[in-house]
């Protein structure tokens, strides 16, 4: 008997057109079933309110969807296998298409999922799933009883181009910021540190992923339910390294749970909050396991400021108006995944002493909570990024990859296989930095950007604020979370 199981990954997704117009949707993944005689897996995902413009930013927002399965009763050390997919063989509906990281129509090289976006430029609210069919080539065999699951993650799409880091402010509490600077070529620039930093400028080497190139990023904060999921398909003996309620507990928002029945041991009652107590290990290893891979702080920049010259103190919504909020909607059950924030023009989750309403008291909300559904919605007023990215500001500070660790940018930018050390819990990528560096030692090669729901000190929450991304950070705390990109 084949067990098929259901996953649905990030609701409550939002769309930007440009000028920006954002609007909460969601992405679900339903009616999983496999044909292990044809080795193909068919779905149906709903995709609410997507996206795709043919004028300025000329992006998207998609769909990474990867395969998982495992035999049903082996060893609970046993690891699932990650699905390779044959795109050729593969049959997807008229209305959406497969890209490569780059953006092109096709599949990257490694085959371990497909990036699906729309065929036609507009905007689209599906009212009914779109059937899809993968072929899996390295699929259990008919007859042998599995496990399989379908995920997507919503990603969104920035293009190649020229940017600037670095906003030109100076004052202490950026601590060693980078002077405004466009970054214009895809390698071999030197970043330039400022007069009082202790660190010296650095050359981007040509594998480093510096931003200029074209990308995709996670459209938001991992959640608890995407972080659950994630632990429901490791081998047992990577699962407590990796469970961040050993640290976090219930205290600060913190929602996993892990005294559930397997095959669904972790979950969460608030699947869409966003994940804190998310350490720098456990981020590796979850963008490994998802085929995906840290970003950097100067692809933070881009993904924030876009093409636009860069605005003294601003935020990632490109000025400086800030407004929070604190008062939940009412809605039955709490925090079901449609609740919003009261405040009508609140745009970011900071300074949280309390909220009112909902289910706890400080910590980070759901994921994109500030999209609205409305015509008139701006930047601004969504909290998104130049290209629709949502949350980069505030909620949770969000790890990255370093581009200057004394005076070194040794990231090359790699993808995630799919599999994790089994063992140690950890990733297994060469040229991803080491986990297991300490703190002290300035070489893990993580920083965190774009502040949290703790923060009062507003300037740490600016788009070019670096106080945290002088040196090594790799601690699980109630204020960090993070995404990925491929």
């Amino acid at each position: 008997m084949v067990k098929s199981l259901k996953l649905i990954f990030v609701a409550n997704l939002l769309v930007l057109l440009w000028l920006p117009q954002v609007h909460a949707n969601y992405l679900r993944i339903t009616g999983v079933t496999p044909n292990q005689t044809a080795g193909t897996v068919t779905f149906g995902l709903q995709w609410q309110n997507s996206w795709r413009t043919n004028y300025p930013p000329f992006n998207w927002d998609a769909a990474w969807v990867f395969v998982k399965f495992r035999e049903c009763g082996v060893d609970p050390n046993t690891e699932w296998t990650h699905g390779i997919i044959n795109l050729g063989a593969s049959t997807l509906p008229a209305t959406l298409e497969s890209t490569t990281r780059t953006g092109t129509a096709g599949i990257d090289p490694d085959n371990l999922g497909v990036m699906l976006r729309r065929t036609s430029v507009g905007k689209f609210n599906d009212a009914s799933a779109h059937s899809i069919t993968l072929r899996v080539t390295n699929m259990l065999p008919a007859g042998t009883d599995m496990d399989i699951k379908v995920f997507g993650i919503e990603m969104v799409f920035i293009p190649e181009g020229a940017f600037f880091v670095g906003d030109g402010v100076n004052t202490s509490t950026y601590g060693n910021f980078f002077p405004a600077q466009r970054i214009d070529t895809p390698s071999g620039q030197t970043l330039t540190s400022s007069t009082s930093s202790s660190l010296p400028n650095v050359t981007i080497p040509a594998t480093f992923p510096n931003g200029y190139g074209a990308f995709y990023i996670m459209k938001y904060e991992i959640s608890h339910g995407q972080y659950a999921e994630f632990l429901n398909t490791l081998p047992s003996s990577a699962e407590n390294p990796r469970n961040v309620r050993n640290t976090g507990g219930t205290s600060f928002r913190h929602a996993l749970m892990d005294n559930g029945t397997a095959p669904t041991k972790f979950y969460s009652n608030y699947p869409d909050r966003a994940l804190n107590y998310l350490g720098w290990a456990d981020l590796l290893a979850y963008l490994d396991w998802a085929a995906l891979r840290p970003y950097t702080e100067l692809e933070y920049e881009k993904a924030c400021r876009g093409a636009m010259p860069p605005v003294p103190g601003e935020y990632s919504w490109g000025n400086t108006t800030i407004v929070e909020g604190l008062t939940y909607s009412n809605t039955v059950p709490a925090e079901n995944g449609s609740e919003t924030l009261l405040e009508p023009t609140s745009n970011c989750n900071y300074i949280n002493n309390n909220f009112v309403g909902g289910v706890g008291a400080s910590g980070p909300t759901r994921v994109g909570i500030f999209a609205r559904n409305s015509l008139a919605t701006t930047r601004t007023l969504s909290g998104a990024t130049y290209y629709g990215v949502l949350d980069m500001t505030g909620n949770l500070w969000e790890y990255v990859v370093l581009a200057t660790v004394n005076g070194i940018a040794d990231f090359n930018g790699a993808l995630g296989d799919g599999y994790i050390n089994p063992t140690t819990g950890h990733h297994n990528v060469v040229g991803w930095p080491d986990p297991t560096v300490a703190l002290v030692n300035y070489n893990s090669r993580s920083g965190i950007r774009g502040g949290s729901w703790g923060d009062s000190d507003l300037s740490q929450l600016s788009t070019s604020n670096r106080y945290y991304s002088r040196f090594g950070y790799n601690i699980r705390e109630n204020s960090v979370g993070g995404r990925g990109a491929r």
